[in-house]
């Protein structure tokens, strides 16, 4: 393990080199409280992009994490500076739950995302909304509606992931009124 801090090591970071979060991830991973650093970089600009992607890798490997954790993880994602850091936590939300009590919070900041100039983050946004309406099914007649109209006002990369969505789950994407004759 390193001597560095998370913080220090993140702050070294150039935001580009794969080798070198790799790197931090090895030197990190294995400490006790590796999610709360991770999660005490998010109040960081300059270290959200590192932290968030740290997150996003460390669980990918390992089990998912508690409600609390995921609570914080949501409130903190408005405050996302950087596309990056937007970016990780719209991969991130089908790794974690999102509680009723979060629901709103990640319903805004999906909202936020479908705007966001990034179309990377726009697709995700996309993903987001729909892994809300498979745990919420309010949602679902309106991101139905959402991915309808991206179908035909998003570019090809949105509509790419639009793509990986439906032949996950194509069910979900089946109207009532399709099945009727």
């Amino acid at each position: 393990m390193s001597s560095k801090t998370l913080s220090d090591a993140l702050s070294s970071w150039d935001g580009n080199s794969t080798d070198h979060i790799n790197e931090i991830y090895s030197d990190h991973a294995e400490a006790e409280q590796f999610i709360e650093q991770i999660l005490a970089c998010f109040i960081v600009p300059s270290l959200q992009s590192g932290a968030t992607w740290l997150l996003k890798k460390h669980l990918t490997e390992k089990p998912p994490l508690d409600e609390p954790r995921a609570i914080t993880i949501y409130s903190g994602a408005r405050r996302m500076e950087s596309w990056q850091s937007r970016l990780h936590i719209l991969q991130l939300i089908p790794l974690l739950p999102i509680p009723e009590s979060e629901k709103h919070t990640v319903e805004q900041f999906l909202r936020d995302c479908l705007l966001d100039h990034n179309k990377f983050v726009r697709a995700w946004a996309y993903s987001g909304f729909y892994e809300l309406a498979t745990q919420y099914a309010e949602y679902k007649p309106e991101v139905l509606h959402f991915i309808q109209l991206a179908e035909d006002d998003e570019p090809a990369s949105v509509q790419a992931r639009i793509r990986q969505i439906k032949k996950t789950d194509p069910d979900f994407f089946i109207t009532d009124h399709e099945g009727e004759q």
